[in-house]
Order: structure tokens, then sequence, then C-alpha cells
């Protein structure tokens, strides 16, 4: 959500690889469809 790539959170995070990570990925793109859902709801 930050625009950091997922190669350096998961160096950060400690994760094996990408499929170790997937599942917060799946968090955070809820959360960005949330959020695009609440910014439809203001926009005339």
């Amino acid at each position: 959500m930050l625009g950091i790539t997922p190669q350096i959170v998961i160096e950060w995070t400690g994760h094996s690889d990408y499929s170790a990570m997937k599942p917060y990925i799946a968090v955070a793109d809820k959360a960005k469809e949330d959020a695009m859902k609440l910014f439809n709801k203001k926009v005339p």
C-alpha cells in the first residue's frame, strides 16, 4: 500500500518467497478496494 516493492517487503519481513507473503498481499488489496469504495462515494 505504500508503494514498496514486494521483493523489499519479503526481505524486510523475512518471508522465504512471494508465495509465503501472498496472504498478506490479499489483505492489502482488500484495504485498497475498501479505500476506493470510500473515495467513489465522495465523488458526485
